[in-house]
């Protein structure tokens, strides 16, 4: 699926995602409790979404917004690279323990 993929835009991938749940525009709008406004500009590639309303979209579909690299091997090394800072540092390495409890 594209969308899981992110190869698509945020625009692309709303209107993908409305139109897979057979909603009008209306319809979707009002069942993610957002304006009709807003879906239609998120839509056309005119809005400026935020994170919560994106959220609200993608629960929908069991998506979740996410911050990534394009390049899945710089992503990785970036990841590797943070834990094992995060692992380093006590404080950040007690908050890991309890976590896992």
């Amino acid at each position: 699926m594209e969308i899981a993929h992110g190869r698509l835009d945020i625009a692309q991938a709303v209107k993908q995602m409305r139109k897979i749940s057979g909603l009008t525009q209306e319809e979707f709008a009002k069942h993610r409790d957002m304006s009709l406004v807003t879906l239609k500009r998120i839509e056309s590639g005119k809005g400026n979404p935020t994170v919560g309303t994106l959220d609200s979209i993608g629960r929908l579909f069991g998506l979740r917004v996410t911050f990534g690299h394009s390049d899945p091997d710089i992503a990785a090394q970036w990841l590797d690279s943070e834990l094992e800072v995060a692992v380093a540092e006590p404080a950040t390495r007690k908050r890991l323990r309890s976590k896992k409890t």
